[in-house]
């Protein structure tokens, strides 16, 4: 999976497998299905109150460099002046 769509909570985890993960804080094994990371977040707002501020923290610059760059990224229209003829 691209780097750009991979959950920033993967910093904190490590694939143990296609269905665990380990917490590289403190070595718990977690184990996932289907890509979902929310107990892995769960986990790090429950025991780690500091990675989880910075994985809130990381996700909130992320998204703003997200909107900024589909702002410039968007094309502009061209707005011309409609006169009348008297």
């Amino acid at each position: 999976m691209p780097d750009s769509k991979r959950s920033s909570v993967w910093t904190y985890f490590e694939e143990s497998s296609s269905t665990s993960a380990t917490c590289r804080v403190c070595n718990k094994v977690f184990k996932r299905s289907q890509g979902n990371t929310s107990n892995l977040t769960a986990h790090l707002k429950r025991d780690h109150q500091q990675q989880h501020q910075e994985l809130v923290e990381e996700d909130s610059r992320k998204k703003v460099e997200s909107e900024a760059l589909k702002q410039v990224s968007r094309p502009t229209r061209k707005i011309t002046a409609v006169t009348s003829a008297n």
